[in-house]
């Protein structure tokens, strides 16, 4: 339950969390009772800072992790699907949309803004056990682009 409560959700959540995670039938109020005590509140500030302090293993925060999500969508748009059966035979549909948004995200990723900056990350740093976070700037990794 503090896990679930450091991570930011709201105690109705965090409630059907447990309720079909481990079939423990927990009410919001109960989840708000732990959160606003005294224990509970030490233990949520301490594991929301581990929280905080762990991007680094958060997969989506790896830019090859998003890439590879975009490609599993846009493969996933271009495989036709079974949209109806007729009379005149099957109907196969392509999600092209969906195609084109994965491909217009992995460009975005990919390339520079037009803003100027040429780097537009967060580099992800691990001294020791800590990770911590660093602006392209800081990490002496600023390129800027012709007009």
């Amino acid at each position: 339950m503090a896990v679930l409560c450091a991570e930011m959700r709201s105690s109705q959540e965090v409630a059907n969390i447990i309720t079909e995670e481990f079939k423990i039938r927990e009410t919001r109020e109960n989840v708000y009772a732990f959160a606003v005590g005294k224990r509970g509140k030490k233990l949520i500030a301490s594991l929301h800072k581990k929280f905080l302090n762990n991007l680094a293993e958060i997969p989506i925060a790896n830019k090859k992790i998003r890439l590879l999500r975009q490609e599993k969508i846009y493969n996933e748009a271009m495989t036709e699907s079974l949209k109806s059966r007729g009379i005149f035979g099957d109907i196969y549909e392509l999600k092209l949309g969906a195609a084109v948004e994965s491909l217009k995200a992995a460009k975005e990723e990919m390339e520079p803004h037009k803003n100027g900056v040429g780097i537009n990350a967060t580099i992800i740093v691990r001294i020791g056990d800590k990770p911590g976070l660093l602006s392209p700037t800081e990490a002496g990794l600023v390129s800027y682009q012709r007009s």
